[in-house]
């Protein structure tokens, strides 16, 4: 947000959040039912054209109305927030169109305004998340 209270351009684009499930457990997400996740770490895919930092801000909160997929997870004791990665350009669905074929997916998670298959990736390592995003935005910054 600028001086004059107005978001910026620059806190506009595609962010990736990242995540670590201590322990494996079974989380009920909204319409999507009961959700097993495995212990380790996933990468969630997001956007905000208008305030990136005030959204990432809020899925660190755990005291809040439960609104998006992610929040079923960011409120539950059994995930931890990591860090999260931050795009200028508004990329979700073609960043999560190719983690889909890297990563494995749970499905329908994060995407029901879209015809992607899924926002939200699973891997055993933080290292593995990040070669995959890496090479995401590889693919998408030579394209």
């Amino acid at each position: 947000m600028n001086k004059s209270g107005r978001y910026s351009a620059t806190d506009s684009g595609t962010y990736v959040l990242l995540l670590k499930c201590l322990e494996d457990t079974i989380v009920t997400v909204g319409s999507l039912g009961e959700i097993p996740f495995k212990r380790g770490f996933y990468a969630y895919v997001g956007s905000a054209r208008n305030g990136v930092s005030v959204r990432v801000k809020r899925h660190y909160k755990r005291n809040k109305k439960l609104k998006w997929h992610i929040d079923y997870i960011t409120v539950n004791e059994g995930f931890k927030i990591v860090g999260y990665l931050f795009f200028g350009d508004y990329i979700e669905s073609a960043v999560s169109r190719i983690l889909c074929n890297l990563l494995e997916l749970v499905p329908r998670f994060g995407c029901s305004d879209t015809n992607d298959a899924s926002h939200l990736f699973f891997a055993t390592s933080l290292d593995k998340l990040f070669d995959a995003i890496s090479l995401a935005f590889k693919h998408l910054t030579m394209s």
